[in-house]
């Protein structure tokens, strides 16, 4: 934003005398001295700029003769330095004249404040704030010196960056106007709407002049230390390029690249030229312009009339008997076996040395080469250009026997012709802006299905796409399919441990089935809907055996005809017991379980089948049973795989499914070893999809063990590349270790606090503040659980926390505690030596059960001790202690049991809660897919905290995890009782937020109450257990919605109600909002998954870049700068997004406090 400060303002008759050289200007000069502040001066306008950012304003007081400040300028300017005002001006830069806003009718808009430009800017994408412009200013009675010049002179004051003052005296009405540019579209100078306005224009808008087309807009009635604000519009001019880079693809009709064909962007015919085969007269054209051009050989000629057939030659290739020796000489060298498929037909440059080109045609008495690829319609193309106005001359130069007939016309256009390249494209630089058409050199087996005609080329940089069809490869619709017969061959058997034995020897017919079905023990009765599909198994003698496990690899070769076709495949199966499936060598699935033989599974095998040879293997593994008959186990394999090939009939073309991709992860915790095993289901649905690839991240805390189906570790990720995939499903899993010791020995001890009622001292008072900080109850122990503490370090004998008398902590951890051998945990109390007679202090003991959701009674204990659960519980995830020490024996000034720690014997990690952090990304129809597992996963149910107090522990936004900001690492997450504070915070407040106790009352002197912390801890922060800190209440309400109304006005709610970041628990409708507001303001088609994966987050980045203004500069303003995108939508980000869905939320919704 451009800022300057206005113009001087004075009565007119004063401006009437101005300094005659305009290259001088009057200004009041700040000296910075006490006795003479200010010095009315006459200085050169190049120095204005320095004085206007040194504070000076502009001199409008009584002048001399000569136009210069008289004597009492210095009195002027000091009497008037209090009366400025101060003018805003912002430039506003659009992609096009359509996104001017054309306000000019003086019924669009009717004010210019401070937030007008940022708000166009915020809702127009294609329009930016230029941070550099050149304004003007002159004061009231100052005349329009042109709407379209730059520099204006006279009264006009120049301003760049930086400010200057307005004096608010005499007329206060001051003109304002840019300097023109003329690389930027001009102002029509509209002022008459009689005939309709020219609104195809710059633009120029100030305060309340918000009218006409012109550069000529004033301030009025301004006041001292009032801001005004002006405003302007423009678009850059279209620049014709002199010329275009043309590029020319090729592809055929599955868009794969055609290279080594000659393709042509032709302009004008010139004229034609017959060229005759005499060996002696030259065939000239016209005189030609300098210039490209495209030189077209069209047709051939007789050289041989005698031969038994006429030997025949055209611009490039002439046709030979197989004895003739130029024939056998090609034939011979090897390096020209590209040209050995064109043979009879020999290029006329692989003739003998003193022949090259002889049959062909030469330009302008040179060798011409015309291509290496023989065309049957005897075209050919050559591009050349002439340096200086002349002539093309062609001549056939064979003049041997004279017996040569017919003739070759060469056409001659203006324009291009080269090769495409292994892209399939070829580009010709430098061509004039025009009308011209895309040709080709037609290549034998193909045909034109599009891209070929008239073009225009009017844009610097221009592509034309060309398709052709391979005629050689037409699609024939068809269906086929293939049985298990006597065909299908055994590849391997292997029974029980014994390496497997490598078969060729076909399989054979079960023809034991009705006898099977008559014992009942199985029923065979799966229908495969092919009546010649057979039960087969493998040869002699491996069926021998059948009271041991057998591998059979059953194998089968078929060919499929589907070329261009689109390629359809079922296959049905039943087995005796369990299989796998591959096509094509690709593993397609396969059923573990041993009941297949009754009822037949069916798998979609579009995707793995192809267009000729194909191969079917199917592993089967008949299940032993050592008290069966032979009759009752011989194994077994029935299949039909099916296909349709399907032909696009060129009028309506097939539909186009796009696939999709579910995902289901679930987890299985083994309590005795600490391993969980997470599996994900996978599910591909509507239609195949591509580059599959499953990524999951391994939690934290947790160590990689094994993964299957080829699922490999990359640093703390588990990915599964599954390539192409078809319709169907399948499950992979990995398999992670909880060595809770060896990864985290801190496990076993209280990691956090969850309730504190701390009790009082004997004589009432609160308990001394060294005493009262509950961090002191969690890690580990810093006393040695003896009796008597006397070995206790002296210098920490204050990090213990009191309970008072009858007083209670609840303590978690950040594991599950199980009921194990002997003691399950024990707790750490502090007592000091040196009075034997200190009475015992005790505590009672609870452990909170989850299945029963109550505490449990765990028993008392004298001091320190251990605690066994018993038979009363089974896991826990919390501990409550309640002191139960008998007041009447102590000291006035007691407080009852000391807690130093509370440690678990018997704990692993608990996993309830896991994040879900599978996801996927693969492609369909060229399409980007990305997403996630729907669901978050419940590893173990060991982990309920407790939830006796009938409130939720849920955190108000639905997640427990600490979101770090646009800018800085702060929590944004409330507790449920709306308190900000965050994790080890020290202020001194209680839970009712007044900082006095309970009651509301202190008699404790100055000390901290019961449930104040005075110090930062030494271990784990005071945290109810969604993240946020036991703390006091805020005013504020949780139900509170960013940027609704609080007087009960109507108006839009919120778009985005939650924060989003990747690897974050994100709400998936949130997503879904933020991915289609993000397409609707980029105009883009970006797949809408409700999953906040690459391609969102670099929509957020760039839009977060986009409005920086916003967005980002918030935080730098704040002291907390980004350096760039964040990827996070917070607070700023949702902010912004809100307001542009909402614009009636900019008066609701400031920019919250940062951090």
């Amino acid at each position: 934003m451009l800022v300057f400060q206005g113009a001087v303002f004075v009565p007119a008759v004063a401006l009437a005398v101005q300094p005659d050289n305009d290259k001088k200007i009057n200004i009041c000069h700040a000296t910075g001295s006490e006795r003479k502040p200010w010095e009315a001066i006459n200085i050169s306008k190049n120095a204005w700029d320095a004085h206007e950012a040194h504070g000076d304003f502009i001199y409008s007081g009584p002048l001399d003769k000569k136009g210069k400040p008289t004597k009492d300028g210095n009195r002027w300017c000091e009497n008037n330095a209090s009366k400025l005002a101060t003018i805003y001006a912002t430039k506003i830069i659009c992609e096009s004249e359509t996104d001017l806003p054309n306000w000019g009718d003086g019924n669009s808009q009717s004010k210019i404040d401070k937030n007008t430009a940022q708000d166009f800017v915020d809702k127009h994408p294609n329009c930016r704030i230029e941070p550099s412009w050149t304004f003007e200013w002159a004061p009231d009675g100052t005349k329009n010196p042109g709407d379209n010049i730059a520099e204006a002179g006279g009264n006009w004051v120049t301003f760049k960056t930086g400010s200057a003052k307005v004096v608010t005296t005499g007329t206060s009405k001051v003109w304002v106007r840019e300097q023109a540019n003329p690389d930027y579209i001009p102002f029509t100078g509209d002022t008459n709407p009689s005939d309709g306005w020219q609104d195809e224009s710059a633009e120029m808008y100030c305060h309340t002049d918000i009218f006409n087309y012109d550069n000529y807009d004033r301030v009025e009635n301004m006041k001292a230390r009032k801001d005004y604000y002006c405003v302007a519009f423009n678009v850059k001019k279209e620049v014709q390029p002199d010329s275009a880079t043309v590029k020319i693809c090729k592809t055929d009709e599955q868009q794969n690249p055609l290279s080594n064909w000659t393709m042509m962007l032709l302009g004008d015919k010139i004229e034609t030229v017959n060229v005759l085969p005499d060996g002696k007269n030259y065939s000239t054209t016209n005189s030609l312009e300098v210039g490209p051009y495209v030189l077209l050989a069209k047709g051939s000629y007789i050289y041989r009339p005698n031969n038994p057939t006429a030997s025949t030659s055209d611009a490039a290739y002439s046709l030979r008997l197989p004895t003739d020796p130029i024939y056998l000489a090609v034939k011979a060298d090897s390096s020209l076996s590209d040209q050995h498929q064109f043979l009879p037909w020999v290029k006329v440059n692989n003739f003998s040395p003193s022949r090259v080109g002889w049959l062909g045609i030469q330009v302008n008495e040179s060798y011409t080469d015309w291509g290496s690829i023989f065309n049957p319609l005897h075209v050919y193309a050559h591009a050349t250009s002439t340096n200086e106005a002349g002539q093309f001359s062609f001549r056939i130069l064979d003049d041997i026997y004279g017996d040569n007939s017919g003739s070759i016309n060469v056409e001659v256009y203006s324009g291009y012709a080269g090769l495409t390249d292994e892209s399939g494209c070829v580009t010709f630089t430098d061509v004039p802006l025009g009308t011209y058409n895309v040709d080709e050199i037609m290549q034998s087996g193909w045909e034109g299905v599009s891209g070929l005609g008239s073009v225009v080329v009017d844009e610097a940089n221009e592509t034309f796409s060309v398709v052709n069809r391979d005629t050689a490869n037409i699609c024939t619709p068809s269906s086929g399919n293939i049985v298990s017969d006597e065909e299908t061959m055994v590849a391997s058997v292997r029974v029980g441990d014994d390496p497997a034995v490598e078969s060729n020897f076909n399989a054979k017919l079960v023809t034991k089935i009705s006898e099977i079905q008559t014992l009942g023990e199985t029923v065979w009765d799966a229908d495969v809907e092919d009546a010649d599909a057979k039960w087969v198994w493998s040869e002699d003698p491996y069926d021998a055996d059948w009271q041991t496990d057998k591998w059979v690899t059953f194998s089968r070769d078929f060919e499929i005809d589907a070329k261009n076709g689109t390629l359809t495949g079922n296959l049905k199966i039943a087995t005796d017991n369990s299989y796998t499936i591959w096509v094509n060598e690709e593993l397609v699935g396969g059923d573990s379980t041993e009941d297949n033989h009754s009822v037949a599974d069916s798998w979609d095998v579009s995707s793995y089948l192809k267009d000729g040879s194909n191969n079917l293997k199917i592993e089967v593994r008949n299940w032993a049973g050592s008290n069966l008959a032979q009759e009752q186990n011989p194994g077994g394999l029935l299949y039909n795989l099916s296909w349709i090939v399907t032909c696009d009939n060129g009028e309506v073309p097939p539909p186009v499914v796009d696939g999709r991709v579910s995902l289901e992860k679930s987890g299985e915790y083994n309590t005795e070893n600490g391993e969980i095993t997470f599996k994900i289901d996978w599910e591909v649905l509507d239609g195949p999809v591509t580059d599959f690839v499953i990524t999951d991240v391994i939690p934290e805390g947790l160590t990689f063990v094994s993964a299957d189906n080829g699922g490999t570790l990359n640093e703390n990720s588990v990915v599964w590349n599954l390539g192409n995939t078809g319709i169907g499903n399948g499950t992979i899993s990995f398999v992670a270790s909880l060595d809770a010791f060896t990864n985290n020995p801190n496990l076993k001890w209280a990691s956090d606090v969850l309730e504190n009622n701390q009790g009082k001292r004997k004589d009432g008072l609160n308990v001394l503040v060294d005493r009262s900080n509950p961090e002191y109850a969690l890690g580990a122990a810093q006393t040695l659980g003896e009796e008597w503490d006397s070995n206790a370090d002296n210098s920490l004998n204050n990090t213990f926390f009191s309970l008072g008398f009858g007083g209670s902590i609840v303590l978690t951890f950040d594991g599950t505690i199980f009921n194990g051998d002997g003691a399950d945990l024990k707790v750490y109390e502090t007592t000091f030596a040196g009075n034997p007679n200190y009475p015992i202090e005790r505590v009672h003991v609870d452990g909170w059960d989850a299945d029963k959701g109550e505490w449990v009674s765990l028993g008392d204990l004298n001091k320190d001790g251990a605690i066994d659960f018993g038979s009363n519980l089974r896991y826990t995830t919390a501990i409550k202690l309640t002191d139960i020490s008998n007041v009447n024996l102590f000291g006035k000034a007691d407080d009852g049991y000391d807690v130093d720690a509370v440690e678990a014997y018997n704990i692993l990690p608990s996993l309830c809660g896991v994040d879900n952090t599978a996801s996927f990304t693969a492609k369909t129809n060229g399409k980007d897919l990305e997403g996630s597992a729907d669901t978050n996963v419940v590893v173990n149910q060991y982990c309920d905290k407790p939830d006796y107090s009938g409130e939720s522990t849920t955190p108000p936004n639905g997640d427990d995890q600490e979101d770090q900001e646009e800018g800085d690492g702060s929590s944004d997450i409330t507790p449920p009782n709306g308190d900000g504070q965050e994790e080890g915070d020290t202020s001194n407040e209680n839970e009712n937020g007044n900082g006095n106790e309970e009651n509301g009352s202190s008699n404790n002197n100055d000390q901290p109450t019961s449930n104040q912390s005075s110090g930062s801890g030494r271990r784990h922060g005071v945290r109810s257990f969604w993240g946020g800190s036991v703390s006091g209440n805020s005013s504020g309400s949780i139900g509170e919605v960013l940027g609704a109304s609080t007087d009960g006005s109507l108006m839009c709610e919120p778009y985005l109600k939650t924060y989003i970041k990747a690897g974050a628990k994100n709400d998936p409708e949130e997503v879904k909002k933020l991915q289609i507001f993000l397409n609707q303001f980029f105009e883009v088609n970006n797949p809408v998954t409700g999953f906040y994966g690459p391609i969102t987050q670099d929509m957020v980045n760039k839009f977060q870049t986009h409005q920086e203004a916003a967005v980002l500069t918030p935080w730098s303003i704040a002291g907390l700068p980004t350096n760039g995108p964040t990827g996070y939508v917070y607070k700023t980000t949702q902010r912004w997004i809100n307001i542009l869905k909402c614009p009636e939320l900019i008066t609701s919704t400031p920019v919250p406090p940062l951090p």
